[in-house]
């Protein structure tokens, strides 16, 4: 009985100073979190700060391009394209962060705000522990997950009487879809001047500095595509394409 009794003790006490050592090392990760933001993350926006709850470990962010109200009716898709960009990443520290948390058996919850909205998505911890990364590179994935975070900032409103409405990555193309007003452009102008942007496009691409675009460029290169941009008119369904094809990609 005796021996029982310390076994037993000696179990709890495995368990609560390895809860308390996971415990330590939440806080201190959401103590270093907060000593650094605000911080841009990428299309997102702006990470606010972080704080641990209830065995929750919760990242606030304040939106700046992705679709709020898409994101609150369907957080499924959000959800997924986080657990995905978790499971693909190669950049040590966001792969550390995550880790961490995993192994510590907490949740996470992503708070999003934009204005005075906001609205709560969670992975749990065993979706996080399924969703661990895979430690290879894979352009294919890579290019996936991209269109999957860019999405989420459609219908995306570029100009008056233009709105980006799709992408779709394709065979020998990544393309980007605009729907256009014909009472605002014509159709046939629209060809001429797509043709013209052409060159200048090419050289911001073969000249630009890094940024999202570039890792997309990147990307497209690395899986032999080109780019497309795809302008459809709302009244006629008449289109205009500017294409650059995958050798014109490759001769950078």
């Amino acid at each position: 009985m005796q021996r029982r009794f310390f076994t037993l003790l000696a179990a709890c006490l495995v368990f609560f100073t390895f809860t308390s050592c996971n415990n330590i090392k939440i806080k201190r990760l959401v103590a270093g979190i907060n000593q650094t933001c605000p911080l841009p993350f990428g299309d997102m926006g702006t990470m606010t700060g972080a704080q641990y709850e209830k065995n929750t470990v919760i990242f606030c962010y304040d939106l700046e391009h992705l679709n709020f109200d898409a994101i609150k009716q369907n957080d499924s898709e959000f959800r997924n394209y986080m657990l995905s960009n978790y499971r693909n990443s190669y950049d040590e520290d966001f792969v550390k962060t995550y880790t961490t948390i995993a192994e510590s058996g907490s949740d996470l919850v992503l708070r999003l705000k934009q204005g005075d909205n906001t609205t709560d998505v969670r992975l749990t911890n065993e979706e996080l522990k399924a969703n661990k990364p895979q430690g290879k590179s894979d352009p294919e994935n890579e290019l996936q997950l991209l269109m999957a975070g860019s999405r989420m900032q459609l219908p995306l409103h570029v100009a008056e009487g233009m709105v980006g409405t799709d992408m779709k990555i394709e065979d020998k193309c990544f393309a980007y879809v605009f729907e256009c007003d014909e009472s605002i452009y014509n159709m046939g102008e629209l060809k001429t001047n797509v043709l013209q942007t052409h060159d200048a496009l090419l050289e911001v691409i073969n000249n630009g500095e890094k940024s999202s675009f570039t890792n997309l460029v990147d990307l497209l290169r690395k899986t032999g595509r080109g780019l497309e941009y795809r302008y459809i008119g709302t009244t006629s369904g008449d289109s205009a394409v500017m294409c650059i094809t995958p050798e014109e990609l490759q001769a950078k």
